[in-house]
């Protein structure tokens, strides 16, 4: 399955001095790290399901936030 146009909020000042060093873009340099993380299935050796960035609840983006009742 290949998922297109994905949005990850990230730490852009660390990916842009490393792109920078390696001389390619942001975007390359994101899209070949996951590629890896895929490729070697690394999932479980970084993430577990205690990980305390797994249970936080982010915001949904509402267009028109006042139309809506949380």
């Amino acid at each position: 399955m290949t998922f297109k146009y994905v949005s990850i909020w990230l730490e852009s000042q660390y990916l842009e001095d490393e792109a920078r060093r390696l001389g390619i873009t942001r975007t390359k340099l994101v899209r070949a790290t996951m590629q890896k993380i895929i490729r070697k299935e690394l999932v479980p050796q970084i993430l577990n399901k205690n990980d305390p960035e797994l249970n936080e609840k982010r915001r949904n983006y509402r267009r028109f936030p006042e139309r809506h009742s949380d």
